[in-house]
C-alpha cells in the first residue's frame, strides 16, 4: 500500500510540473506553486468508500460527487446522483464556475485513482480547493461494498460492523445480497442492519434462508 501511494506520489508531481507548462490550463493567479504540490500530495484528499456511503445515504446536501469518466462509462454505471464531468472537460467546467461550491466537499472519482487525482489537480489550479478523490475509485466500491466478504469466525466485532454496514448499503442501493462463500463463518448470522458502522445493532433482521 505504501509504495503503491509512494508512487502516486511521483505521478502527481509530473502531474503538477506537465499543467504548468500547458497554457489552457495555466495556473490561477495568485496560487503558489509550492503550495499547489502541498495539496496536490496531502493524504487528507483521500476521503474513505464507507464515509462517502454513509453521506449518500443520510442524503448529505455537501456531497457532490463528480464522474470524470468517459460517456459510455458514465451511461452503464455511476453512483446515485453524481454529476458527468469528463477529465477532459474539468478546466471547462472550472472556469465557468461549475464546481464553484463552496458549501459542498466535492469528490471526484473513477474507475481508480489516477484519473480522479488528475481532475483534482486541475481543479485545484483553478481554484476549486474543497475537492477530494473517492479512495480505490469505483472498482474499490464494488470489492469491497457490493462484493464484501464476510468476515471470518476471528473476526473482530470492528471489522464485523463494517461488513454489516457495507452490506447495507449495497442493500439500499438495489443490489442482492449474495450467499455466503463456501468455508466462511456460519456461527453469525447474515445480518443487513440499516446503520450506521459504529452504531450499537438495536434492531436487526436475520437474512432468508
Amino acid at each position: 500500500m505504501k509504495r503503491s501511494y509512494y508512487i502516486l506520489s511521483i505521478v502527481f508531481v509530473g502531474i503538477a510540473f506537465g499543467l504548468l507548462f500547458l497554457p489552457q490550463y495555466k495556473v490561477k493567479q495568485g496560487i503558489n506553486p509550492e503550495i499547489l504540490l502541498q495539496q496536490l500530495n496531502d493524504p487528507t484528499r483521500i476521503i474513505g468508500i464507507d464515509e462517502v456511503a454513509e453521506r449518500m445515504i443520510t442524503k448529505d446536501p455537501t456531497l457532490l460527487l463528480v464522474d470524470v469518466r468517459l460517456s459510455w462509462d458514465f451511461e452503464d454505471f455511476s453512483l446515485p446522483g453524481a454529476i458527468h464531468i469528463p477529465l477532459t472537460e474539468i478546466v471547462f467546467a472550472a472556469n465557468e464556475g461549475n464546481l464553484t461550491h463552496p458549501h459542498k466537499d466535492i469528490v471526484f472519482y473513477s474507475n481508480g485513482d489516477i484519473t480522479a487525482n488528475q481532475a483534482r489537480a486541475i481543479a485545484l489550479q483553478h481554484g476549486v480547493t474543497n475537492s477530494y478523490v473517492l479512495e480505490g475509485g469505483l472498482n474499490n466500491w464494488f470489492t469491497s461494498i457490493i462484493m464484501a466478504t464476510p468476515p471470518t469466525e476471528t473476526a473482530t466485532e470492528v471489522e464485523y460492523e463494517q461488513y454489516m454496514f457495507r452490506r447495507s448499503v449495497a442493500v439500499y442501493f438495489g443490489m442482492a445480497i449474495p450467499n455466503k462463500a463456501k468455508g466462511s463463518a456460519t456461527t453469525k448470522k447474515e445480518l443487513v442492519p440499516l446503520v450506521k458502522a459504529n452504531d450499537k445493532k438495536e434492531s436487526i433482521e436475520e437474512e432468508g434462508c
